[in-house]
């Protein structure tokens, strides 16, 4: 008795065409299931590696953690702020870290820095700030080996100015507040095809507070809202 082969086919509208060979009708079953599977797109396989079929938030999932590179960060910035009657600006160091791929990349970012004088005078100075804060990028260019991107973020920050409330003053008065900001960042990213990248940014903060001291009335009794925008320069490997 001769061996009887038959073709079988699966197909959506114009898609390629699913074909199997079935030399024994027990393998008829489980080649329609395998055809089902893939014409109807819920094939694992197929899922793993087409995403043209996913939505919005199901691509934003499947960049961050399935395709998405873990990275670490190292950033050298210069922070600008409110003073007062003048505008103070001190050093400051921060770490980080990123996951993401194409478009999205979700950061996570620790920062510090300050200066430990003041200026003659009423001129005050930001002694210290520190802050932890996170959010996500959108970069424009998905496969380009550099990109512009823009970034939301929220997190919490702690300022602390010196300077004195009246001329004659011997000594500063400090004044230490904490709480929640919102910033927003601008920057552009290269060599993001290699194994580090260089990081040009401008990071605006937005303090949901108002810096103020009951007691010193340093700021005056209804306090100072003090934004703060850092311009800087990061490594991430």
């Amino acid at each position: 008795m001769g061996t009887v082969l038959q073709t079988g086919a699966g197909r959506v509208d114009r898609e390629v065409p699913a074909r199997f060979t079935i030399k024994d009708p027990a393998d008829l079953l489980p080649h329609v299931e395998e055809a089902l599977r893939l014409v109807l797109h819920n094939d694992p396989a197929y899922l793993a590696e087409d995403i043209a079929h996913l939505d919005a938030l199901q691509r934003f999932g499947h960049a961050i953690l399935v395709r998405g590179r873990l990275a670490f960060r190292l950033e050298l910035f210069e922070a600008v702020s409110r003073g007062g009657t003048n505008v103070v600006s001190a050093p400051g160091l921060a770490l980080g870290v990123t996951r993401g791929s194409g478009h999205w990349q979700v950061i996570g970012r620790a920062y510090g820095g300050g200066t430990p004088g003041s200026a003659p005078g009423l001129d005050r100075a930001l002694q210290v700030f520190a802050g932890i804060d996170g959010g996500v990028a959108y970069e424009l260019f998905d496969r380009d080996a550099w990109s512009p991107y823009v970034a939301a973020l929220g997190g919490v920050e702690l300022v602390r100015y010196v300077g004195r409330v009246q001329a004659s003053d011997t000594g500063l008065t400090p004044v230490t507040d904490i709480g929640a900001t919102l910033s927003a960042r601008l920057g552009a990213r290269f060599f993001r095809t290699s194994n580090f990248d260089l990081d040009l940014f401008a990071q605006g903060y937005l303090p949901l507070f108002v810096t103020k001291d009951v007691d010193s009335g340093f700021f005056g009794t209804s306090g100072l809202y003090t934004p703060t925008l850092q311009i800087g320069l990061g490594v991430g490997f």
